[in-house]
């Protein structure tokens, strides 16, 4: 490689290692607009989506639905993840029966969630 090469890779290296933008992670997904990366994947080779879930999954075991959380409370105990990944795991959680939603998804009666069941793994 001649020097001119090996100086362009190396800025650019650089700038991706230093940049606070959108990136890609291992999954395929990218950080939101605020530069925030999504949860890294597990070892198992996890989704950020079931990976979200289960953390999910773990905040709300054994909630009852007087003390259902908001997807903002919710998501004030996940730093840093993505509202939409967060989104998409409430709603794998919603489909596999594991929480639940109450409210009507109004400024007024927000959807809330709450779950019976212990931690699911």
């Amino acid at each position: 490689m001649d020097k001119t090469s090996a100086l362009m890779a190396g800025v650019t290296a650089a700038m991706l290692l230093a940049s606070p933008g959108p990136s890609i992670s291992q999954t395929g997904q990218s950080s939101g607009a605020d530069g925030k990366a999504a949860p890294a994947p597990d070892r198992t080779g996890a989704s950020d989506v079931e990976e979200v879930g289960d953390r999910i999954s773990l905040l709300l075991a054994r909630t009852p639905s007087d003390s259902a959380k908001t997807l903002d409370e919710l998501l004030a105990r996940l730093p840093g993840t993505p509202r939409d990944i967060a989104e998409q795991a409430i709603d794998g959680l919603m489909a596999e029966d594991v929480i639940h939603r109450i409210g009507d998804g109004t400024p007024a009666s927000p959807y809330r969630y709450w779950s019976q069941r212990g931690y699911q793994s």
